[in-house]
């Protein structure tokens, strides 16, 4: 078995993606938890696509789904957890077109939380630094949203080892 890359020493591909093996492990991970869950089937989508899964059940797509993993407790910033404002613009805005939710999936180290970013309001703006030096990568501040803590659901555990 390869080792997978630390999720902070992850560098995009030649597409500027950074999805990567260990991204792809935690989202099947949390994907059987969903489906469990909410008796969804989660369809994959490609890798340029916005969303990482379509919900579908009974045959009808019912939610996008995004996963995400950040190595820290859900609430370690005061203001808000980061998520890509690009991202969040084009999943809200797929989603209120076909009238379904954009959920939101986040694995941090303190469980597994979940957001339905189409009632995420006027949400604050900022850049995508992340307040970390050590983290951040040459082309890495990007606007973000910043999605407060108190909007997001804690749905589960994740042996995080």
């Amino acid at each position: 078995m390869t080792e997978t890359p630390n999720y902070q020493g992850r560098q995009p591909d030649e597409n500027g993606l950074l999805e990567q093996e260990c991204d792809l492990e935690n989202e099947r991970t949390v994907a059987g938890m969903v489906e469990t869950r909410a008796s969804w089937k989660l369809v994959k989508q490609q890798k340029i696509d916005p969303m990482d899964y379509l919900a579908v059940k009974d045959g009808k797509t019912v939610a996008l789904v995004e996963m995400r993993k950040r190595k820290m407790n859900h609430d370690k910033y005061k203001d808000g957890i980061f998520f890509n404002k690009d991202k969040f613009d084009k999943l809200v805005g797929i989603a209120n077109s076909w009238w379904i939710p954009a959920i939101l999936m986040l694995t941090f180290d303190d469980g597994v939380f979940m957001v339905d970013l189409t009632k995420v309001v006027r949400p604050k703006i900022a850049r995508g630094d992340r307040g970390n030096p050590d983290y951040k990568r040459e082309n890495d501040n990007d606007p973000v949203v910043l999605i407060p803590c108190s909007a997001v659901r804690k749905i589960g555990e994740i042996n995080n080892e």
